[in-house]
């Protein structure tokens, strides 16, 4: 629409942090927690299932590490 073109040609920074905003809230509608993997490895300390809890572990801190940074560029 008129009033979209305006706001990416007159403010392209607010422009780029709403895309960028969009793209996190569908990463956020997607989150899994891994609380099933924790478990597992609590109940089952297998390596494998260790591995996959840091795994998910750190996808959900990388995830987080990402709200707070746009929450700053806001």
């Amino acid at each position: 629409s008129r009033n979209a073109q305006y706001v990416v040609d007159n403010f392209p920074e607010g422009d780029r942090i709403l895309r960028a905003g969009q793209v996190l809230l569908q990463r956020i509608r997607g989150y899994q927690d891994g609380s099933n993997e924790v478990r597992m490895a609590i109940s089952d300390p297998t390596l494998e299932n260790e591995e996959a809890a840091w795994r998910k572990i750190g996808l959900s801190a990388v995830l987080l590490r990402e709200c707070y940074e746009h929450s700053q560029s806001l």
